[in-house]
């Protein structure tokens, strides 16, 4: 572009490069980090605001690393100067361990950047188990301790011996 300004007693001019992109499409996170547990699924919502004057066609590709599974739809059609609220779903692998994890959705060239949190890992279910296991041996322990301190003792007899 080049910008030409002058009056009677002077003239001065201006070139400079301009680029012209989409910005009559917005990408836009509803929250950006959640928590999750091991093992667990999540959704996360991302919004995709069309303030074009006809209809947009989106594709969608998700970008994670080994831990967690993110999926979203592949193309989403938005109408003119309308939003649409698009769902990701997180998983988190059974054996992930605690933590911050980054993934990224593609819009059309726009990233949009979220982060999950795995706050605590996948107990194994040998621990539960055997957290079951002593919990009941321990009310079946109670129940005998108070069957034994409610039983009244029985007075013993003296018997009397005599010796000649």
């Amino acid at each position: 572009m080049k910008v030409v300004a002058y009056n009677d007693d002077s003239e001065t001019s201006v070139s400079k490069l301009i680029s012209v992109d989409d910005s009559a499409s917005t990408v836009l996170a509803a929250i950006k980090n959640k928590d999750l547990n091991a093992g667990e699924t999540i959704t996360y919502d991302i919004i995709i605001v069309n303030s074009a004057d006809e209809v947009k066609v989106f594709n969608l590709n998700a970008v994670s690393g080994d831990v967690l599974d993110v999926s979203v739809p592949s193309v989403i059609t938005v109408g003119p100067d309308a939003s649409k609220t698009v769902s990701v779903t997180v998983s988190a692998d059974k054996n992930a361990a605690v933590g911050t994890y980054a993934f990224s959705v593609d819009v059309n060239g726009k990233q949009v950047i979220l982060g999950a949190n795995v706050v605590k890992a996948n107990a194994s279910t040998s621990i539960v188990a055997l957290t079951v296991i002593l919990v009941i041996i321990f009310v079946v322990l109670l129940a005998v301790l108070v069957v034994l301190l409610t039983q009244k003792e029985k007075p013993t007899e003296e018997v009397e011996t005599s010796y000649y």
